[in-house]
């Protein structure tokens, strides 16, 4: 939906979020409004959020970023307070542009959309995690599988 920008960033600044104010708003224009880039790309990447949900993912990211201008962002409900929780990492580290969202996802953004893609292209190689094979012969695990597929209430 469009949107004017200032009127957006004037919003987070009287801390008053858009998302109460204008209709076409959403829970995460805060957030896209205090981002300095001019292209940004906000996703709920599976494999950023099956890092980003660990205890230890602040602490294992740092290895599997490395080299790259990045920043982790406790998990705050979206709206002002993730917008707020934004502004303080930026602000501390102007130039980062990987913010990983705990428990929530992947925030972007460089000059131009190649450059947004490139990042985004190396963030989620350096993230992937290949999924855990099961032993067909472990019955057990088979169970298992199946009481969490099922959703029984009753697991043997």
């Amino acid at each position: 939906m469009p949107l004017d920008l200032a009127e957006m960033k004037e919003c987070v600044k009287q801390k008053v979020d858009p998302a109460a104010r204008y209709t076409r708003a959403s829970i995460e224009t805060a957030m896209h409004a205090v981002l300095p880039h001019r292209v940004a790309l906000h996703l709920h990447s599976v494999n950023t959020i099956a890092w980003s949900v660990r205890q230890d993912a602040r602490v294992r990211l740092e290895h599997q970023l490395d080299g790259l201008r990045w920043q982790w962002i406790s998990y705050v409900p979206s709206g002002l307070a993730l917008a707020r929780e934004i502004e303080k990492a930026l602000s501390a580290s102007a130039d980062t542009d990987v913010l990983i969202l705990g428990n929530h996802g992947l925030v972007i953004g460089a000059d131009d959309c190649g450059a947004v893609e490139d990042l985004l292209s190396q963030v989620e190689q350096r993230l992937s995690i290949c999924p855990r094979q099961n032993d067909p012969t472990d019955y057990a695990a088979s169970l298992d599988c199946r009481w969490f597929i099922m959703g029984s209430a009753n697991r043997r």
